[in-house]
């Protein structure tokens, strides 16, 4: 029989928790054993009973921690607990938890406010906790020798986007290529990163003959930065200033429509002395003939 502090602790399980329990268990009943025999055995008076310490050690517990992926910047993370292997005495029905903040993550650095670098390829940092941080389980860290496989972290590069606006012109002029300031584009960095000092590019065509081709040409106006040209789709510019090491940068390519126009150009006709001479300026608002005058919108 095992003593009431023992049946206490052991409750449904098939052992108690893990300790030491003094006279925990009794044994009764062995006189009438006839363990004493030989011609001396008469020389002896055999106790009914004696007891026992009985001493329940720790069970192995291998807690295994999984993998967390978050964009640089994002200090958020989905931990989890992969793997659970040595529960036994009935805890497999329980659930093994942990305390989130107790997590130690070199994804993250400056006490947690900010997230490290971006991984590079086939790299990746680690997270874990130490033993403290678990539960879930009744008097798990009393019943179990915990053993942590640390999990994965890894941090992926923010994206950036450089648009580049789509032009009109006319055969023979060359237009003003716009997109995205450098102001906008500052907005779109995180993690406390600011552009370099000097930072600076420029719109345009990797190939001017397209100036000169009637019709419509998708995704030829990119980008130049440093002298090279940066068309349509994701760069690593991490060897052209440290701030992109850890963005992928997306140039949003624009189109460039080539309209022929006539040989003049948009026409106005101004009177001057009652001759008509052509004037070549964009045309801001319609004009008509009436009377032999002209009107207009005053805003022209």
């Amino acid at each position: 029989t095992f003593s009431t502090e023992y049946i206490n602790s052991q409750s449904n399980h098939v052992t108690a928790d893990a300790g030491t329990y003094k006279n925990g268990i009794t044994y009764s009943g062995l006189s009438t054993l006839g363990l004493l025999t030989g011609g001396k055995a008469k020389n002896y008076v055999l106790a009914d009973s004696v007891t026992g310490n009985v001493e329940v050690k720790q069970a192995n517990l291998t807690v295994s921690l999984g993998d967390v992926f978050r964009v640089y910047g994002d200090l958020n993370a989905d931990y989890n607990i992969a793997d659970v292997t040595g529960l036994v005495n009935g805890d497999e029905d329980g659930t093994v938890t942990f305390n989130k903040d107790m997590i130690t993550d070199g994804g993250l650095v400056d006490n947690q406010t900010k997230t490290n670098n971006a991984n590079k390829e086939n790299e990746h940092y680690t997270w874990s906790f130490d033993k403290e941080a678990l539960g879930g389980v009744a008097n798990l860290l009393n019943n179990y020798s915990v053993t942590i496989n640390d999990g994965k972290s890894t941090v992926t590069k923010a994206n950036l986007t450089v648009t580049a606006d789509d032009q009109n012109m006319l055969v023979g002029t060359t237009p003003n290529f716009t997109g995205t300031t450098l102001g906008e584009l500052e907005l779109q960095l995180v993690n406390g990163d600011r552009l370099p000092s000097g930072f600076g590019y420029e719109f345009g065509l990797e190939d001017e003959s397209v100036l000169n081709i009637v019709g419509a040409h998708p995704g030829v106006i990119g980008l130049f930065y440093d002298g090279t040209f940066y068309g349509g789709g994701t760069h690593d510019l991490s060897t052209l200033s440290s701030v992109f090491r850890n963005y992928d940068v997306t140039v949003d390519a624009g189109t460039l429509t080539v309209s022929a126009g006539d040989n003049f150009g948009h026409l106005h006709w101004l009177h001057r002395g009652g001759d008509r001479e052509r004037n070549f300026r964009e045309r801001k608002a319609e004009i008509y003939f009436h009377e032999g005058g002209m009107v207009h919108e005053e805003t022209m």
